[in-house]
């Protein structure tokens, strides 16, 4: 947009006219839906297919909103690689459904909001020198560890930073519902339940929290 400004003496005669050049960034937008297609724009009435396709595609800050009611599935796992990127669901029905594999962030200012994850080794996994990232209103079931920060042996020089679960239910996993080793960590309004007896629902580097 432009902008012109008229600069006026005392008498109101016009001395200087500028021309402002305004911009205004607007973060870019995908639509993942099961009746999508990759080859399509990726718009709301164009959605792509698949959650990997859109987050290949996805460039900083890109919000990407994964249609309710839906079922994905990941093979193997699919990267976060592009700081601020957002996961949210849109239209109505239940969560939309990641299943067999899982969310691997190695980057920074992510959130993910309002997923169901089944079925997988994990469901989202922060690699080492990530920070401030947020998982919120998500269900995770049925998957070996739920929520994984780096390994619990990496160097704390390179952990991943500032990370928060919040409002998320975590049931029915083999060991543990978030397990690894990071500086700084909230669990808010968040739950584990039907946990394995013989590990704990959160365990933090080498002590259970």
């Amino acid at each position: 947009h432009t902008v012109q400004a008229i600069i006026a003496d005392d008498g109101g005669m016009t001395t200087e006219e500028v021309n402002i050049h305004v911009g205004f960034h607007i973060a870019p937008l995908l639509y993942v839906a099961n009746d999508g297609d990759d080859s399509n724009g990726g718009d709301k009435n164009h959605p792509l297919k698949t959650i990997g396709v859109a987050l290949d595609r996805a460039a900083p800050g890109t919000k990407i909103y994964i249609r309710k009611g839906d079922v994905f599935n990941i093979h193997n796992w699919a990267r976060i690689k592009q700081p601020g990127i957002y996961l949210r669901p849109y239209g109505g029905g239940r969560k939309p459904v990641l299943r067999g594999g899982f969310l691997y962030c190695t980057t920074d200012d992510v959130r993910i909001q309002g997923l169901l994850f089944e079925g997988a080794a994990h469901a989202v996994v922060f690699a080492g020198n990530t920070a401030d990232n947020l998982i919120y209103n998500c269900e995770i079931t049925n998957a070996s560890i739920g929520v994984k920060l780096n390994d619990a042996n990496v160097d704390d020089a390179v952990v991943a930073k500032n990370i928060v679960i919040k409002g998320c239910d975590i049931h029915h996993v083999q060991h543990y519902g978030v397990y690894g080793k990071t500086n700084g960590f909230a669990f808010l309004n968040a739950k584990v339940r039907e946990y394995s007896s013989h590990h704990h629902g959160i365990r933090i580097a080498s002590g259970q929290r």
